[in-house]
């Protein structure tokens, strides 16, 4: 895996909602796992797996690993602003 892969899942932290930029259908059944335009919450992030992946619930409630070539293929996501110092 690359830095950037590293990188990728590291600032993709557990809260952060993925948006579905097309339907993700599992193959070999057939079934749509994730709807475009959908968001999904980020349950979990594993950034020493290799490669790093993070977890998300699909439309039956399955728990799915998204791997970084998952992220950019099939997601768009916005990162929350860092708190300004007061």
């Amino acid at each position: 895996m690359s830095r950037a892969d590293d990188e990728l899942v590291w600032a993709l932290t557990a809260g952060v909602k993925l948006k579905a930029i097309q339907d993700v259908v599992m193959e070999g059944t057939g079934e749509v796992a994730f709807l475009v335009d959908k968001e999904y919450v980020i349950s979990s992030m594993h950034p020493l797996a290799h490669p790093p992946f993070v977890r998300v619930q699909d439309e039956q409630g399955q728990s799915h690993i998204l791997e970084p070539d998952d992220l950019r293929s099939f997601f768009t996501w916005a990162w929350k602003p860092a708190p300004s110092a007061a």
